[in-house]
């Protein structure tokens, strides 16, 4: 069975392009198709018109992208609300792509990642470090896509830099600014006291950097939260 056969009156120009790797497992006494992306996640498409919705004009958004635990559905809210496409596949690819890098890194390797990106500029990422990220990234655009990525081709490209973007916020250790602005300070202050100008500038050097990376993933998260809420 497919949603054209649980949803005989779903308009096929509302069905956005599914890879063919996905299984259709609509059933007509949900609210909307269905589809299984891996056995970790799904996506459900609503129509277009929200009036048409059983969810009605206030719902979150017409995708939605879900959790799952071995292709079943699980009660742990939803990954991301998006009336954007991409947002929904950039996401999808993103979280395969933190899900291969927990598997290819030690603990050790995946918490020291994270620490360095804290001081990341925008752009890179310190699993280069411990392996070819480029490689793992790759796979998990072909397990979400059923595909491998073309290298020349804009959409791709598109879809890959911003899977990237997104899986950042996981790929991040979380620190307080306000503390690490205290304690940077602190110390660049204790270098000028010695005479240590030259340290107390690296110091401070290294926090801009820093603060201006946090301010880059900060402004990514909200765009993020901003596309999915539209």
């Amino acid at each position: 069975m497919t949603y054209r056969d649980e949803f005989p009156t779903f308009p096929e120009a509302d069905l956005p392009p599914i890879p063919a790797s996905w299984s259709d497992l609509s059933w007509h006494n949900d609210a909307s198709p269905f589809f299984l992306i891996t056995d970790a996640m799904g996506v459900w498409v609503d129509f277009a018109d929200p009036a048409l919705s059983d969810l009605g004009e206030n719902r979150e958004a017409r995708f939605a992208l879900v959790p799952m635990r071995d292709g079943q559905h699980v009660e742990e809210g939803c990954l991301l609300y998006s009336d954007d496409w991409n947002a929904i596949l950039a996401k999808a690819i993103g979280l395969e792509f933190v899900g291969g890098l927990r598997l290819a890194m030690s603990e050790e390797e995946f918490e020291l990642m994270r620490e360095r990106n804290v001081k990341r500029p925008q752009g890179v990422c310190h699993s280069h470090d411990f392996l070819d990220s480029n490689m793992t990234m790759a796979e998990a655009f072909e397990r979400v896509m059923g595909r491998e990525p073309d290298v020349g081709d804009e959409a791709d490209a598109s879809l890959w830099s911003a899977a990237w973007e997104g899986a950042m916020p996981d790929l991040t250790k979380r620190v307080d600014m306000r503390d690490r602005i205290r304690e940077q300070t602190g110390l660049a202050q204790t270098f000028a006291d010695d005479g240590a100008y030259h340290s107390a500038a690296r110091v401070l050097g290294d926090l801009a950097t820093e603060i201006k990376a946090h301010a880059d993933r900060v402004t990514a998260e909200l765009n993020e939260h901003l596309t999915g809420a539209n």
